[in-house]
C-alpha cells in the first residue's frame, strides 16, 4: 500500500461520516421549507469545506511522500556515489602499493637509496604501516634506505598503527638496535621526545628496552664524557609497571651514573635530565636480581672503566720540549684519579705524564709521547 492511500481512505471516511451525521441531524431528507432550503446550503457549504480540507490534505499529503521518496533517492545515490569514490581509492592505493613495491626493484636490481626511501613514505602516508615496517626490516639492514625515512616510519608506525604494528616496529628496533644511535646523540626512537611508552603491550616494551640497551652500550662505546639519548629512554622506563623492565633499566643506569659527574645533562627536549637525576631515581631501585640484568650491569662497568682517560691529541703546533714529541690532553675525574694504574711515570700507552691542573670539577693532564 502506497504512502498516500492510507491518508485518502481516511479522509473519505470522514466525509462518509458528515453524510451520515447529517442524515441523522435530519438534513436529510431535506425539509420543504424555507428554513430547509437554508439549512441544505448550509450543509453543502460545510461539505464543500470538508472536501476542500480533504483534498488539501491530500495533495499535502502525495507531496510528503513524493519529497520522501525523493530525498530516500538522493540518499541512496549519495551512498552509491560515496561507495564508488571508497572503491576508486582504495584501487588507486592498491596501485600505489604496487608502484611502490616496484621501486624496491627494477630488473632484478634494487633501486636507489632515495627512490626506495620515497616509496617508504608512500606507503606511510597511505597508512600501510605494517607493510612499511616490514620493508623496513628487509632494507635497513642492508643500507638500501634512509635514516630519516626508517625514523619517519617508525614514529608513524608505533602512534598510529595497531598494538601488533607496535610490536612490528618494536621487533625493527631490537634487530636493529645498534643502528638506533646517530650523530650528535640523536637516538631513533618511536616516539620523538624520547619518552617511555608505558601503554604499550608488555611484549612490547620488553623489546623495546633491550633494544634501547644495546643502543645504550653503542653511545658509550663512542663516548663516556656525556649522556646518551639512550638514557633518557632508560630513564623513562625506570617508571614502567613491570619490575622485570625497571630492573634491566636501572641495571644499565647504576654504573653509568656511579662514574659520570652528577652535573652533567642532556635536554630532552622540554627540560634537562641530569646524572644526579638519573642517580636519584635508580636509588629506588634494588640491585639486579636477574641473570640478564647482571650481565648488563657488568657490561656497562666495563665500558665506564675507561672513562676515566681520554686523550685528544692537540695540534703539534703548541709548544713541545722537542720536535720529537707529540703533544696531547688527557680529562680526568679526579674521583677516579687514584684508580687508573697506567698513569706511571710511563704513562698509559707510552704516555708520559709531564704534568697536571685542576679544572672546573675535572683535573686536566698534559701529557706528552715521543713520535715513532
Amino acid at each position: 500500500m502506497t504512502s498516500w492511500l492510507m491518508p485518502a481512505l481516511i479522509v473519505a471516511a470522514i466525509l462518509v461520516g458528515q453524510f451520515v451525521l447529517l442524515h441523522q441531524i435530519g438534513l436529510f431528507p431535506v425539509p420543504a421549507t424555507e428554513s430547509g432550503e437554508k439549512t441544505l446550503a448550509a450543509a453543502l457549504v460545510l461539505i464543500g469545506t470538508a472536501v476542500t480540507a480533504a483534498v488539501t490534505l491530500i495533495g499535502v499529503v502525495i507531496k510528503t511522500s513524493i519529497d520522501i521518496r525523493t530525498a530516500n533517492d538522493t540518499a541512496i545515490e549519495a551512498n552509491r556515489t560515496h561507495l564508488l569514490a571508497l572503491e576508486g581509492e582504495r584501487r588507486n592505493r592498491v596501485d600505489t602499493v604496487i608502484r611502490a613495491v616496484g621501486l624496491l626493484g627494477s630488473d632484478g636490481k634494487d633501486a636507489t637509496p632515495h627512490q626506495i626511501s620515497g616509496a617508504l613514505l608512500a606507503l606511510e602516508s597511505l597508512g600501510e604501516y605494517d607493510l612499511a615496517v616490514a620493508l623496513a626490516a628487509h632494507l635497513w639492514p642492508n643500507d638500501l634506505v634512509s635514516r630519516r625515512a626508517v625514523a619517519r616510519v617508525v614514529r608513524q608506525a608505533f602512534t598510529k598503527g595497531s598494538p601488533e604494528t607496535q610490536y612490528a616496529v618494536a621487533g625493527l628496533l631490537l634487530e636493529n638496535a645498534s643502528r638506533m644511535p646517530g650523530m650528535n646523540r640523536f637516538l631513533l626512537w618511536p616516539l620523538i621526545d624520547l619518552s617511555w611508552p608505558a601503554d604499550a603491550l608488555p611484549v612490547c616494551r620488553i623489546a623495546l628496552v633491550m633494544a634501547c640497551l644495546t643502543a645504550f652500550k653503542v653511545e658509550l662505546q663512542r663516548s663516556r664524557e656525556r649522556v646518551p639519548g639512550s638514557a633518557v629512554v632508560l630513564f623513562g622506563a625506570l617508571q614502567d609497571a613491570d619490575a622485570q623492565i625497571k630492573n634491566l633499566a636501572a641495571a644499565a643506569l647504576r654504573p653509568f651514573t656511579d662514574t659520570m659527574l652528577e652535573t652533567a645533562w642532556i635536554s630532552t627536549g622540554t627540560t634537562a635530565l641530569t646524572v644526579a637525576r638519573i642517580k636519584a631515581a635508580v636509588l629506588d631501585i634494588g640491585e639486579p636480581d636477574s641473570d640478564p640484568a647482571k650481565e648488563i650491569a657488568e657490561q656497562i662497568k666495563a665500558l665506564m672503566a675507561d672513562k676515566a682517560l681520554v686523550i685528544e691529541p692537540q695540534s703539534t703546533s703548541q709548544a713541545a720540549p722537542s720536535a720529537t714529541w707529540a703533544y696531547g690532553v688527557a680529562t680526568v675525574d679526579p674521583s677516579k684519579l687514584t684508580q687508573i694504574p697506567e698513569l706511571t711515570a710511563a704513562g698509559a700507552d707510552g704516555w708520559e705524564v709531564v704534568g697536571a691542573w685542576p679544572g672546573e670539577g675535572e683535573t686536566k693532564m698534559t701529557l706528552l709521547k715521543k713520535r715513532s
